[in-house]
């Protein structure tokens, strides 16, 4: 009988690795412990209307065209992308017109002049900036296995190395970006890409400043009939491959011996394996799944998570020309928002507020007459001081002002609600403290601190997702599982799995 590689959770990053590996020749299985695949990038339905549950839309849309060429598919069999103009609408305090970021430079450039005519002139500039940052880093930070020597090694990335020395580590992103842009309304639409890895700007490496290049200059899309498509298109590619995805089947430990994995238990069942590819958060993998290493998991435990997030699902009565597909309400103060996403661990009283409403471009997703409006807050992860049963309706009621202080007035409108809270993170997806996107990238050696693909604790342990390299966010999860998958084919071959 051949040994199959089993892997702990079918979110984006397991199904990525599955499929990776099973395009290498190796046999694999899933184990997830919900009733559907995908992770946080799954759908809710609420009273008729449909929600993504996580991302509302794609960077770097070629990776997942990619994913599906190396299993011997296309793309454009499976999915549709939708282009997203505007890519966001802004909307600031005390201001009645909003801001249409697009990824037309010309026109963004127009539309920037209409707050500031000299940080117009300098769009061209940030964006090569930008530009700059990806070409001298994607290769190696996004797309191999950094924490492997041997790749570090090769001809292609010694000759990188020069290169290295101009991705902008030892400023933040927030100080890059106000080299370029005077106007604080900028400032605030560019400094927000650090919540793309869960960061703040005002610590985040400005090296990360290649996230605005991403959306603008690729640029960003949306899936038709919502992101979770792309969940259901990996599954049904797994079908197609013949990789059995186990659903209601959380796995309760994996077993080493002599520092080496034998094999893992689901309920009373017990599978053998010389090697398991674990997609949920490493921490908590080590805190729950494997027994004895201690001291791995407070090295793990010291890194800080990423921030998490407050989600209110809202069917709303009614249709609101004045939104887009994709929003922004920010806050007057960003820098004291951050202050407590990371210090206070604590919500802000002026929140930044998201919303998302996909039924802008897929009616069916609301009931007729109304749209689903996905609002996001973004919030500390866990820890033992706080109280969310009480803050929850208080946050409530501050997004309904904050949207109501735009002529937003929505409050006898909802007609269907559910809500996901930071604690939900945690125990529906198995995230450190709730966090999105793992660890958070406040460091500029989060790169190399993040957890390994190859785990040098326990041999013949990988890891896929968010909490490992090279990151959070769709395309990075999907990368990290590719590469993950290559690594046991690499390591099996040698014999060292």
């Amino acid at each position: 009988m051949i040994e199959k590689v089993p892997v702990i959770g079918a979110g984006l990053g397991g199904l990525s690795a599955a499929l990776t590996m099973k395009s290498l020749g190796i046999e694999t299985e899933i184990y997830e412990q919900n009733a559907h695949a995908g992770g946080k990038a799954g759908e809710r339905i609420v009273s008729g209307f449909r929600f993504d549950t996580g991302p509302s839309l794609i960077t770097m849309p070629f990776v997942i065209d990619r994913l599906f060429e190396q299993t011997g598919a296309h793309r454009q069999d499976y999915l549709d992308y939708v282009p997203i103009d505007p890519l966001c609408r802004y909307f600031f305090p005390g201001e009645r017109e909003a801001f249409d970021a697009t990824a037309d430079p010309e026109q963004m450039t127009e539309n920037l002049g209409r707050l500031s005519v000299q940080d117009a002139q300098r769009w061209e500039s940030f964006l090569r900036y930008g530009r700059g940052l990806y070409e001298r880093t994607a290769d190696l930070f996004l797309f191999q296995p950094i924490h492997e020597l041997a790749t570090l090694l090769t001809l292609k990335s010694l000759l990188r190395l020069p290169s290295l020395l101009k991705i902008d580590a030892f400023r933040s992103m927030h100080q890059a970006i106000s080299s370029y842009f005077t106007d604080h309304r900028i400032r605030q639409m560019m400094d927000r890409y650090a919540t793309y890895v869960g960061a703040d700007p005002r610590k985040a490496p400005a090296t990360l400043n290649m996230i605005s290049y991403v959306e603008y200059g690729l640029p960003a899309v949306y899936i038709k009939g919502g992101i979770a498509r792309l969940t259901d298109a990996l599954t049904q590619r797994c079908a197609e491959l013949d990789i059995p995805i186990e659903y209601h089947t959380p796995v309760r430990q994996i077993f080493y011996n002599s520092h080496h994995v034998t094999g893992l238990q689901t309920g009373e069942h017990f599978t053998g394996a010389s090697a398991v590819v674990s997609n949920a958060d490493a921490v908590t993998t080590f805190r729950h799944l494997i027994k004895g290493k201690n001291q791995s998991l407070h090295r793990l435990e010291r890194l800080e998570p990423s921030l998490s997030g407050l989600i209110f699902y809202w069917g709303v009565e009614g249709k609101y020309p004045e939104l887009a597909h994709h929003n922004i309400f920010f806050a007057r103060n960003y820098d004291q928002e951050f202050e407590h996403l990371f210090v206070t661990q604590t919500p802000a009283e002026d929140l930044t507020v998201y919303v998302a409403v996909t039924s802008k471009k897929d009616e069916e997703h609301a009931r007729k007459g109304h749209e689903n409006w996905f609002v996001l807050v973004n919030m500390p992860s866990l820890a033992p001081h706080q109280d969310w049963d009480t803050w929850i309706p208080a946050i409530r009621e501050r997004v309904l002002q904050k949207l109501l202080d735009h002529g937003l007035d929505i409050r006898n409108r909802i007609v269907a609600e559910a809500v996901t809270d930071p604690r939900d993170m945690e125990r529906l997806y198995g995230s450190n403290r709730g966090s999105i996107y793992g660890i958070s990238s406040n460091d500029r050696n989060t790169a190399f601190r993040r957890p390994a693909n190859r785990n040098r604790d326990v041999k013949g342990l990988y890891f896929c997702g968010g909490s490992a390299h090279p990151g959070g966010g769709v395309p990075l999860v999907i990368l990290s599982g590719q590469i993950t998958g290559k690594l046991v084919k690499q390591f099996r071959e040698r014999g060292k799995i």
